[in-house]
This record gives structure tokens, C-alpha cells and sequence, in this order.
């Protein structure tokens, strides 16, 4: 995330948005789950600390007491008028999407805290994991294109590697490198420029939440590079195609033309240029809202040359490594 997007979070924590702030704090809420995951992070910290506070101070000032003494400047617990809660709501009902707590009030010694935690909070979504692959296992992924079977790896030609021309795993201790733009039996492979890897995922055991229109699909995956020249321009991409079991009966093996045709739904983003630091692990994420008739996720990872008329069908030291996929049962 970027400073400017954490600071954001931070004063809608600390109570200090401005009208100009809503809409951005709406949009960085919806499109980005690293914000929510912090956000949610930095709220239960300061709940804690809350909690914290209100059992510091209990054994000095019961809640009878604070009702009936006249607390000292400055004040150790400030509780909020009823004219303050209104005008307080008020002025938070643009964001009734993104569901406000209750300001609480907390005391300990000579700190408090006010902060506005936000009602998600006391209803959390359900996240499941799905998919956590960092390429531990002695198995590459098959190198025969589009997959056949479930829960198997398959794309272009692959190794597993350890530590490489200078780029160390992003997690554990291997990494997939990616070596060609190509697979066995590949029709037409002159011209190709972008080496793919596959994955369907199974969705059926959670076939209740997706029923509801609840689930929504979250991947993240990490991309390196080891230095290349300066002429050269790489790019890399994820997405997820949201499938039906009837889909893979009848259309097996898989064509690309067939997912562009029949998925039911399909989300991709593209990552900025890979950079030519060894050091330093790029990451992309992409969130589908997964269609309640979805059997499974077909999720793909690709990285390309950008010109694709470099077509170059073989790549100098490109790496894949910490895939997750969630599911989140809002």
C-alpha cells in the first residue's frame, strides 16, 4: 500500500476524515484486500488497547463512581452527549457502506483512546483458504498447457528452483522459475512470447455460500526477475475464471477460446514492469465476486515479454513463488 493510502486508514481510525476523504476511503475498502486486512489489523489493536484500558481503570473508578463524581481536568473517561452521538451519525452517513462502530470512550493512567471501529468488525467474513502453494513439494507442475485434471499444476516448461542467479524464494525454500513460453504438443509454438501456468480449483465443498452470492475469490501472487538488459521489457498477470462442471465435461481439454467464451465471470490484472532487482518480489492481486452457479476456479499466472514482438520464446531467469487464494463468505 502507499503512504498516502495508510494514512488515509489512519485518520478514519483516528476519527479525523474529511468529506473529501469518503469516496477514497469507499473505493480503497472495495477494491483493495490488503487495505481491509489492515484496517481490520489496526482496529483490533486499538480494541485491545481499549480493553486494556478499561481494566486498568476499573479498580479505581467503578461505573458507578464515574456516574457520580466529577471527574478531574483532564478528564480520564470522556463519554460522548446524546447531542454528540447524533450530530456524530449524522455526519457518518455517507459511509454507511463501510458500516461505523460506536466511538468508545477508554482510560488508563494518563492515556486514552476514542476511536471509531468499524461494525465489520463485530461480524467478521468468513475466509477460507483455498490455495497456499510456495513450491515445496519434489513435483514441477505438468508442462502439457491447459490442465485436465483438478488441483494439478500444468502450463508451460518449469523448474522447481532453489536460490538462483542472485533471487532468493519469496517463502520457504523453492521457487517455480519459469524457463519457456511454450508446452509438449503446443500447436504453432513460433511467435510464442508468454509462459503460462494453470490451476483449477475445486469450489464444490462451498457451494452453500456461493449459492447465497456471498463468495468472493481473492488471489495473490508473487513475481522476480533476475537482472535482464535494459532493451528487454517483461510484465506479468493473474487471472481467475469462474467454471461450471459442465463446462470441464464437455470442453476437456480446455481451449482458450472456450474460457473467453463460456466462463461464467473472469478476473485479471497486470502487474507494472517486472524490475531488474533481484532483491525485491512484485505482487499482484485480483478479486472475483464468484457467481453462485460456479463449480470451480480455473486461475492462471503468466509473464510475458512486453513487446510481445520480441517473441522470444525462452526466458533468462523469471520467477513465480507465494501463491494464495482465499474465499471470503461475506
Amino acid at each position: 500500500m502507499h503512504p498516502q493510502e495508510l494514512e488515509l486508514l489512519h485518520r478514519y481510525l483516528d476519527d479525523r476524515l474529511e468529506p473529501a476523504d469518503i469516496e477514497p476511503l469507499q473505493s480503497l475498502l472495495r477494491d483493495s484486500a490488503e487495505a481491509r486486512r489492515i484496517l481490520r489489523d489496526l482496529a483490533t489493536v486499538d480494541g485491545k488497547l481499549t480493553e486494556l484500558a478499561i481494566r486498568s481503570a476499573a479498580p479505581v473508578l467503578s461505573g458507578e463512581t464515574l456516574a457520580s463524581q466529577e471527574i478531574p481536568s483532564p478528564p480520564l473517561i470522556h463519554e460522548p452527549s446524546i447531542a454528540d452521538r447524533k450530530r456524530s451519525r449524522s455526519a457518518w452517513r455517507p459511509l454507511s457502506g463501510i458500516a461505523l462502530g460506536l466511538l468508545i470512550g477508554a482510560a488508563c493512567s494518563s492515556v486514552a483512546w476514542a476511536y471509531a471501529v468499524p461494525r465489520l468488525l463485530e461480524s467478521s467474513p468468513k475466509v477460507t483458504s483455498l490455495l497456499l502453494e510456495s513450491f515445496e513439494n519434489k513435483t514441477a507442475p505438468e508442462v502439457t498447457g491447459l490442465p485436465s485434471q483438478i488441483d494439478q499444476w500444468s502450463g508451460d516448461f518449469s523448474q522447481l528452483a532453489l536460490a538462483d542467479n542472485g533471487v532468493l524464494p519469496a517463502s520457504g525454500s523453492q521457487m517455480l522459475r519459469m524457463l519457456r513460453a511454450d508446452h509438449e504438443g503446443k500447436a504453432n509454438p513460433e511467435g510464442s512470447y508468454c509462459g503460462d501456468l494453470f490451476r483449477i480449483v475445486d469450489l464444490r465443498p462451498y457451494r452453500d455460500a456461493i449459492a447465497r452470492g456471498k463468495g468472493v475469490a481473492e488471489l495473490s501472487v508473487q513475481l522476480n526477475a533476475a537482472v535482464f538488459p535494459e532493451q528487454d521489457q517483461y510484465r506479468g498477470s493473474i487471472a481467475m475464471h469462474a467454471i461450471t462442471e459442465e463446462f470441464l465435461r464437455e470442453l476437456s481439454p480446455i481451449s482458450r477460446g472456450d474460457l473467453t467464451s463460456s466462463a461464467l465471470a473472469m478476473g485479471r490484472q497486470t502487474c507494472p514492469q517486472l524490475d531488474r532487482d533481484p532483491a525485491t518480489w512484485q505482487r499482484i492481486d485480483c478479486t472475483l465476486k464468484v457467481p453462485a452457479e460456479a463449480d470451480f476456479l480455473l486461475i492462471h499466472i503468466g509473464i510475458f515479454h512486453n513487446p510481445k514482438f520480441q517473441n522470444r520464446v525462452e526466458f533468462s531467469g523469471h520467477y513465480i513463488d507465494d501463491i494464495r487464494l482465499t474465499m471470503t463468505q461475506q
